[in-house]
């Protein structure tokens, strides 16, 4: 007899649901996580973006509000709080999802899965150790990572995915080039260009959000640009050359 009807390989949005249902429906199940739960769009993604996005956009509205009279001095953005606050937000919710899981009686179980067998999983925790768990059924929900594309120089100083912005720094960037102006992209120019810093965005296809609507691209673009960011569409980025001043207030991302 296995240990459990239905083992979860990843606690993100899909994981964690169905873990819940099928507890619901009265399944012994279990869940494996090696991270955050709640997955990328908790932890790495939608959640933690928008939370940037309201403290940039307080700010903008703050150092930009002389044309209605309201007059704000010494208004200073402090990346290292604003970063503490996106954790904070990300935390809490991810807790939350903790919670769920431990009231439906559905074991979280911590590590890197591996399935070795038609019915068994093994988990290896962070300091090493390994246990084995049975299931009648194995639902693989592990998601997604940040693409890198073969671009010769992505392992230079300075060059990171968006799971890494998003981790933070302590002060702000003097300057950032994005490569790629999906809805990621346009997010984290948006939160920077809020606070000041230099903005440079490379898109291949021929406009920002290719994926959508034309106009809300091509809007999006006229708006950007009138914000001081520079905007390149239908540009193949093809390498990246290390930075004239090696330091953290210049950044290249992808």
């Amino acid at each position: 007899m296995n240990d459990y009807q239905l083992i979860v390989i990843g606690a993100g949005p899909g994981g964690y649901s169905a873990a819940l249902r099928a507890a619901q429906l009265g399944m012994n199940t279990a869940i494996v996580e090696s991270r955050e739960a709640g997955g990328t769009c908790l932890n790495r993604g939608c959640v933690p973006a928008k939370t940037l996005l309201h403290a940039s956009d307080v700010y903008h509205s703050a150092t930009h509000s002389g044309d209605l009279g309201i007059h704000v001095r010494g208004a200073r953005a402090d990346m290292g709080e604003i970063f503490a606050y996106k954790r904070h937000v990300s935390e809490t919710l991810s807790a939350g999802i903790e919670s769920l899981l431990k009231k439906a009686r559905v074991p979280l179980l911590r590590g890197h899965a591996c399935i070795t067998g038609p019915n068994t999983v093994e988990v290896t925790g962070a300091d090493g150790t390994v246990s084995v768990h049975t299931g009648d059924n194995i639902l693989i929900a592990t998601g997604s990572v940040p693409a890198r594309p073969p671009i010769p120089g992505l392992e230079l100083e300075g060059v990171m995915t968006s799971d890494e912005l998003l981790q933070g720094t302590d002060h702000l960037y003097r300057s950032i080039v994005i490569i790629g102006g999906g809805v990621i992209g346009v997010e984290f120019a948006t939160f920077y260009a809020d606070l000041g810093c230099q903005v440079t965005i490379i898109e291949g296809l021929d406009r920002l959000l290719p994926t959508l609507d034309r106009e809300l691209g091509q809007n999006l673009a006229m708006g950007m640009k009138k914000q001081g960011v520079q905007v390149y569409t239908g540009r193949a980025c093809r390498y990246i050359r290390a930075p004239w001043w090696s330091g953290w207030s210049r950044r290249r991302t992808v």
